[in-house]
């Protein structure tokens, strides 16, 4: 048993005992009247959108694993076809398909965590949003808004002439785009030499929302674009604010993204805007790819700002939302460094680590094959004529 605890990483017990408590409360809470089919549906369901966070990640996975079968199937037929080398009859029986993906094998075991994590998480916020529809604290929230600022911050933004409307696609796109971005960083981690980044961003991203279910739950709140502007819950919300259309003038592309949003949420907006996840997680990511990487904070430190400012730009969020976001952030990092260090006085499993490490010098190794014909290509282009050395470089490509 003590050996079966020393080979699973503590980001993954993080994953699964979250994933057991959110389960445990969501079948203790709701009881569904659906036919058990219908009900698996909507789990699997809930499990395909808890991929969708990292669906990026997935994909960039799933294409380097066929770019190795396509790479191994193009070196045999060269081989096959060169005329001055003897091909031994058993030399198609050498590729090993389980040595080449064994290394995969734990970033497969962590998207199932992932998967269940964020799966169980939608369930859960998905059946508070039918129950919590009577005692929403949106007007609350929103007149504290007013009192801190003067103002309402979402109506503020959206007013005419104001300086931000002319980079509303930068607020836009850095709001919308968090699941690229999340997948971006994941993908870095993993390829970083010291993998503690990658272990403490999946922590900290999971306990952030383990430490905000509280929260959801006796502060449910719908975004300011829901509730006072399309009035999608108009009968729990009381009149006060003063005809926001007329003070709301959203540009063309806003408009059309905001109509997105309440199209895919289809009438049962979530409950959980304070705190926001785009915010924690914007942060988390900033602060990572800063201490792995300065000139990666060159990337992700604007892009967490855009993200953030974002937020009530859309309407999604309120700006008190933000300020509890940055303590849940604050937190989950700081645990994330003590189980981190904990995780080095139980964890022992060599192999793993090595079959992980090879996978990732095979990665780079795809990716710098990849990159070769549009390396030689420019070159190409201006002498019209491939040269030997960049013969030489694309016959490496097929090696």
């Amino acid at each position: 048993m003590k050996r079966i605890i020393a080979k699973i990483r503590i980001e993954e017990y993080c994953l699964y005992i979250g994933s057991f408590l959110m389960f445990l409360v969501y079948f203790l809470f709701f009881h569904s009247q659906s036919p058990w089919l219908e009900s698996a549906k909507k789990e699997f369901h809930n499990l395909k959108a808890g991929m969708s966070y990292f669906n990026v990640t997935f994909y960039f996975f799933i294409f380097l694993i066929l770019l190795r079968l396509i790479f191994w199937v193009t070196n045999k037929l060269v081989k096959v076809t060169e005329k001055n080398k003897e091909i031994k009859s058993n030399e198609w029986r050498h590729f090993s398909l389980r040595k080449k993906i064994i290394g995969f094998f734990p970033l497969v075991r962590l998207f199932a965590g992932i998967a269940l994590f964020f799966g169980s998480l939608i369930g859960i916020l998905g059946y508070w949003a039918q129950i919590f529809k009577d005692r929403l604290i949106n007007n609350e929230l929103n007149e504290l808004d007013r009192i801190i600022f003067g103002n309402y911050p979402f109506l503020w933004l959206q007013s005419p002439n104001n300086l931000f409307k002319q980079f509303d696609w930068l607020l836009l796109y850095g709001y919308g785009l968090i699941s690229v971005f999340m997948s971006m960083t994941f993908i870095i981690f993993f390829l970083a030499k010291n993998r503690k980044f990658l272990t403490m961003y999946i922590i900290s991203i999971s306990l952030a929302v383990i430490i905000s279910l509280p929260l959801w739950y006796i502060l449910p709140s719908t975004s300011p674009h829901n509730i006072f502007v399309k009035k999608t819950y108009a009968q729990y919300s009381r009149e006060n604010i003063k005809d926001p259309p007329y003070n709301y003038q959203l540009t063309g592309l806003v408009s059309d993204f905001t109509q997105k949003i309440k199209e895919q949420q289809k009438g049962s907006p979530p409950i959980s805007t304070i705190p926001s996840m785009h915010v924690v997680w914007s942060i988390i990511i900033a602060y990572l790819t800063f201490k792995l990487n300065k000139r990666l904070s060159l990337i992700f430190i604007p892009w967490a700002i855009f993200s953030t400012i974002g937020t009530v730009y859309l309407a999604q969020h309120y700006f008190v939302d933000i300020i509890v976001s940055i303590p849940i952030a604050v937190i989950s990092l700081e645990i994330a460094k003590k189980l981190v260090r904990f995780e080095e006085k139980y964890y022992y499993h060599p192999q793993q680590d090595h079959n992980e490490a090879s996978a990732k010098e095979n990665i780079v190794k795809y990716i710098k094959k990849l990159l070769i014909p549009f390396r030689v290509l420019p070159s190409i282009i201006i002498n019209r004529k491939i040269s030997d050395e960049d013969n030489v470089k694309l016959l490496t490509f097929f090696e």
